[in-house]
């Protein structure tokens, strides 16, 4: 007699029939787990970016051009063999750095109350002539080594302050206050940026500074008044150099024209009064050798002469007659007819 399937048979056939499914396609389910496992690898580098591959915790490649990829498409292996690292080497960082300040930015903003500052809490500089400044800087810097900075430099941020830090220390130190707040500022900026730079290059930093900034430079509050007076007397006195110096380029050419001119017109009545003396002297010297050969002809001529030119001169010739019963003597007056 034949027996029929049991109920624990019946209920177990579904789950046989789905094992028997499952096997006999498993091995496509293997094929598209496989194929999404190692397109896992696959990576698309940004415009703005470069990636480095670290297979198995080694950086791949023998040469910089091997190791630095590129953007475009990326292919390594997936993990754990390989992993892939970004590197924005064109994107500009930027650093606040306050350590230099009486405010540190630590709780937010405050206003000393001090009589003068604490140099436990407060930063500040201290320039050549033994003044102090508070400082704000700002770097802005790019990656220049994506190779250093993944891989050997852990603490960008604070190697970057101490070397950013320490060069300004020292470029302050070596200026006086007055240069450091006006027209030094600049060159205390560039002196400090090539000396961070070469701090940075020194320890293999890969970082390449863009620009130091000074945000804020002042000095104390506590004596912040007096260094403004000392500004105002200097500004003061640069607007007054400044307008001295104008007025002289304004007065000069006319001065020098009116010189010239007092030289040429000076010169000018002497040639003329030089001339005049030599032909008198001339004159006198021919007067004399005539007189020499006859002096009294000479004596009537030039007293005759004197007479007529002072007569000619007068704008009304008078005579007066002598007094009566007298008689003049020793005196001749000759009257010529009208001209």
């Amino acid at each position: 007699m034949r027996r029929g399937p049991s109920e624990a048979g019946r209920l177990a056939a579904p789950v046989v029939a789905g094992l028997d499914w499952i096997h006999g396609r498993l091995h496509w389910w293997l094929g598209l787990l496989l194929a999404a496992y190692l397109a896992s690898g696959v990576r698309i580098v940004g415009p703005d970016e470069v990636a480095l591959v670290l297979r198995f915790g080694a950086l791949a490649g023998n040469t910089p051009a091997e190791q630095v990829h590129g953007p475009g498409l990326l292919i390594a292996l997936p993990k754990p063999m390989d992993e892939v690292v970004r590197v924005p080497v064109a994107r500009i960082f930027e650093l606040e750095m306050r350590e230099l300040h009486w405010d540190r930015g630590e709780g937010g903003y405050r206003s000393p109350s001090r009589p003068s500052i604490d140099p436990e809490s407060e930063g500040y500089l201290l320039t050549g002539d033994n003044n102090l400044l508070h400082a704000t800087v700002v770097a802005r810097y790019q990656i220049s080594d994506p190779v250093a900075w993944a891989l050997y430099q852990p603490d960008h941020e604070r190697l970057l302050r101490n070397a950013v830090i320490a060069a300004l220390v020292r470029s302050a130190g070596e200026m006086p206050v007055d240069a450091v707040l006006a027209e030094g500022r600049k060159k205390l900026l560039d002196t400090t940026q090539a000396r961070a730079q070469e701090r940075l290059d020194a320890v293999g930093a890969g970082i390449q500074l863009v620009a130091v900034e000074l945000t804020d430079l002042s000095p104390p509050t506590q004596v912040r008044e007096e260094f403004s007076a000392v500004q105002s007397a200097f500004i003061q006195s640069e607007t007054q150099l400044k307008a001295a110096k104008e007025y002289r380029e304004r007065t000069l050419p006319a001065a020098r024209a009116e010189r010239d001119a007092m030289t040429r017109r000076a010169e000018g009545e002497a040639n003329a009064l030089l001339a005049q003396a030599r032909g008198d002297a001339a004159s006198f010297e021919g007067l004399v050798t005539e007189a020499k050969g006859n002096r009294s002809v000479v004596m009537e001529r030039l007293y005759r002469e004197r007479i007529e030119s002072t007569l000619d001169d007068a704008a009304k010739v008078r005579f007066i007659p002598p007094p009566v019963g007298r008689e003049y003597t020793d005196f001749r007056v000759t009257l010529s007819g009208p001209r």
